[in-house]
């Protein structure tokens, strides 16, 4: 029995059926792995329908237990129930790929991981895209960034569980899966991620009522949370690698919690407990090292709540809040079989002006818009220009499945007519991005299959991070001449698409043949493009691995290389 899936279940409704047609469906043998359910007392028709499904598939084992109210308890007996080399956890609501366990397996029998990750898609929430961006077949918590990855959707070596003791908190609590998790992290002496194909779909319940939407509790939730904090302190010494680790929790659990959206909807006495909460846990836990590795608004952020100055700070999130991040296409055409799309992205107000920054010699300073009597001292955002990301991804309308696409941004600060005070003149700060997209390659190294991708974009820097869609209500000059589309022989077409309302995206379809007065493109052979992509791979370990004083020359070089090797198609 190479793997058990683990499923706990309560009242799940009709969703826990996909699920399990989902693993049926896997091209993993069926003696070859089994699905371990247990039931949390659900007071529905639940247990009988669970009983027949036993009685159907020889590999479905089924363990009624008493409602314990929560997941971890179902979980621990799921542990100590299967038989499986591996435990690979899933929820009531979600679905597997077809070949997820297959390859999860492999590549855990194949590195004697203790832990493997496969990538996760989600139609409702967020997936951290750092995790899957490439596979890794073996790293560990300080060498990859599965600190981002906290869910328990995951698969384990199921001796590695035991031998290390690591069980999931019982009973009705938040963050049972990130302590489990993390300390697993801990433990584990090899960690592999599948990154290259869609394995886990984190699905929105059909009635919306997924485990994490249930109302949250700041007392409960935040002393939660300090137990998993307490973990990476009691597992590393200070220094960069504990700065690194708690500065997750620090941007996304304290200061980010207190950042959201959701905050705008809570009534006084919420927010007063939130932000309690909040500051005892950022008072414990975050030091200097942390708090000078924030960009410069997220460190004001986290200044204010240290300080114990809430209304500031929640005056601080609306103003952040409005902010907005339109993205406007400047251009776009077929490169050798890629498609290029040059467009603008830039922070603006809800008036639609864009945030003014002042810049005083080489330095930029963030002006009163945003700060005003918050912080009366000039904001100088000067080192946090060089760490904007200006990302672009797909994403399949139908799946939500995301694939990244290459960037590469420049920002082109515009000085503002009659903007000058004093010394400092007023300017713009327009991020151009280029964004360059391999059908052949962008879907984990292979082709993209045929859909409607529509193409994002996220800015995340200077206290904002906005993800939507490319072009939007900003589109390119509609006089424009629109980019034919690109006939990749035999069999597919590749047309970009652009509109008002909806921004741009890619579909792929499959055809009989080209017509003879469109763009014909023909790749080269699929064992061609692997061996490219496994070179890029390389050559992207090799220069990460190069002191920082080499790197500037070595991309020189390479991109000297790739502009003659382009001159001769």
């Amino acid at each position: 029995m190479l793997v058990s899936v683990v499923i706990p279940t309560f009242n799940p409704g009709p969703d826990l059926d996909a699920g399990i047609a989902s693993l049926v469906a896997q091209t993993l043998p069926p003696d070859e792995f089994e699905i371990v359910i247990v039931d949390d007392g659900s007071t529905d028709d639940t247990p009988a329908h669970l009983d027949e499904l036993a009685t159907r598939h020889s590999n479905v084992v089924v363990v009624h237990s008493d409602h314990s109210g929560w997941a971890g308890r179902p979980r621990n007996i799921g542990i100590r129930q299967a038989r499986g080399e591996y435990v690979q956890f899933m929820d009531q609501d979600d679905q597997m790929a077809p070949d997820a366990l297959r390859r999860l397996v492999d590549m855990g029998r194949r590195n004697h991981s203790d832990v493997v990750l496969g990538k996760v898609v989600s139609d409702f929430r967020t997936v951290a895209p750092g995790v899957y961006r490439d596979n890794r077949e073996a790293c560990t918590i300080h060498d990859a960034p599965v600190i981002d990855s906290l869910t328990p959707h995951k698969m384990f070596r199921r001796a590695f569980l035991l031998e290390r003791g690591l069980e999931f908190p019982e009973g009705k609590r938040r963050l049972e899966d990130q302590l489990f998790v993390v300390k697993a992290y801990f433990a584990a002496r090899v960690i592999s991620i599948l990154a290259d194909e869609p394995c886990y779909f984190y699905l929105q319940r059909t009635d919306r009522r997924n485990a994490g939407a249930t109302p949250l509790d700041p007392d409960a939730y935040f002393g939660n949370l300090r137990e998993v904090l307490e973990v990476v302190i009691a597992n590393t010494e200070p220094g960069e690698r504990r700065a690194r680790l708690i500065g997750r929790f620090c941007r996304t659990e304290l200061v980010g919690r207190l950042s959201r959206r959701a905050l705008l909807g809570w009534d006084a006495e919420l927010w007063g407990r939130m932000f309690a909460n909040v500051r005892s846990l950022m008072v414990d836990f975050v030091d200097d090292r942390v708090l000078d590795d924030l960009d410069a608004v997220t460190r004001v952020r986290a200044d204010l709540i240290i300080e114990n100055d809430p209304d500031a700070l929640l005056e601080l999130a609306r103003r952040t809040l409005a902010l907005r991040v339109p993205s406007r296409i400047e251009g776009a055409r077929w490169d050798a079989g890629r498609l290029k799309i040059g467009y603008v992205v830039e922070i603006e107000q809800p008036d639609g002006t864009p945030l003014l920054f002042d810049r005083v010699g080489d330095r930029f300073v963030l002006g009163s818009v945003l700060m005003g009597d918050i912080r009366p001292d000039p904001i100088d955002v000067t080192a946090d220009l060089k760490r904007i990301r200006a990302t672009a991804f797909l994403r399949e309308r139908a799946t939500s499945v995301e694939w990244p696409v290459s960037t590469r941004l420049t920002i082109d600060p515009t000085a503002v007519t009659g903007g000058s005070v004093g010394p400092a003149t007023q300017v713009r700060l327009p991020i151009h991005v280029v964004a360059t997209l391999d059908p052949e390659l962008v879907a984990g190294g292979r082709s993209l299959p045929t859909g409607d991708w529509v193409l994002m974009t996220r800015l995340a820097g200077l206290g904002v991070d906005i993800t939507a869609s490319l072009g939007g209500a900003r589109t390119e000059d509609p006089t424009a001449k629109p980019l034919p589309p690109l006939f990749r022989s035999p069999d597919r077409l590749i047309t970009l698409r652009s509109t008002a309302t909806e921004g741009a995206s890619v579909a792929v379809a499959r055809v009989d043949g080209p017509p003879t007065d469109q763009v014909i493109y023909r790749p080269p052979t699929a064992s061609v493009w692997r061996a490219t992509a496994g070179l890029a791979r390389a050559g992207r370990r090799a220069y990460a691995r190069l002191p920082s004083s080499l790197q500037g020359p070595a991309a020189a070089a390479y991109r000297a290389m790739r502009t003659q090797i382009r001159g001769k198609r």
